[in-house]
């Protein structure tokens, strides 16, 4: 849940944030911060999916 709450939180947090100057702006118009805040709320919920199917069995 941590992970999961981290990554939605970073995220939303990197709107406030001026992107980088070598970097700018990236695909979809997203910034470096928030590309990298994907990849850890996507294992969030794969954790937080597991460990419910697990708890189910």
């Amino acid at each position: 849940m941590f992970l999961a709450g981290y990554g939605v939180l970073r995220f939303a947090a990197e709107f406030f944030r001026e992107p980088d100057d070598f970097l700018g702006f990236l695909a979809l118009g997203l910034t470096m911060g928030q590309w990298l805040s994907l990849p850890m709320l996507a294992a969030g919920a794969i954790l937080i999916t597991w460990a419910y199917r697990r708890r189910l069995e």
